[in-house]
């Protein structure tokens, strides 16, 4: 009976190292995560938006802003300044790690996503057009998927 239950132990213990040990080994490749339709489409919450060196997250009045992704292409972008909601819609595109939302109107924003764990992801503004014309020079934003 002695065997059996050390043994039994043993068994325990060299699971349990193993399960650590892959555990850390995910936890290493959390920006290797591949972009695509499946794990962009969701609802995300921007936690910083970043045009000109203005963090639009800062300014007195925001409460908060955040996209809605859907799988056929379309997407919804809500922003809460000093409690009145405006809604946006448009349509988006992914082509590799170039993530664009056309507005719908004139207006484009193209964001090369830096990295991506399939939860947070960090994007570079490529380019913000209205009527053609680039509204910003510079940007970055910290989404993260509720």
């Amino acid at each position: 009976m002695k065997k059996l239950i050390y043994t039994f132990l043993a068994v325990s213990i060299i699971f349990s190292a193993c399960e650590k040990e892959e555990e850390s080994n995910n936890s290493s490749n959390n920006n290797d995560t591949n972009i695509t339709v499946q794990n962009i489409v969701g609802v995300w919450d921007i936690n910083s938006l970043v045009y000109d060196g203005i963090d639009w997250t800062t300014v007195i009045g925001f409460e908060g802003a955040s996209f809605i992704i859907y799988s056929d292409n379309t997407f919804l972008q809500v922003d809460i300044y000093n409690g009145d909601q405006t809604t946006e819609e448009g349509n988006w595109d992914l082509n590799g790690s170039e993530l664009t939302l056309d507005f719908g109107t004139s207006d484009e924003v193209k964001w090369s996503i830096n990295s991506f764990n399939g939860t947070t992801a960090t994007l570079t503004l490529v380019h913000y057009l209205i009527s053609d014309v680039n509204q910003y020079d510079s940007g970055s934003a910290t989404i993260v998927k509720q």
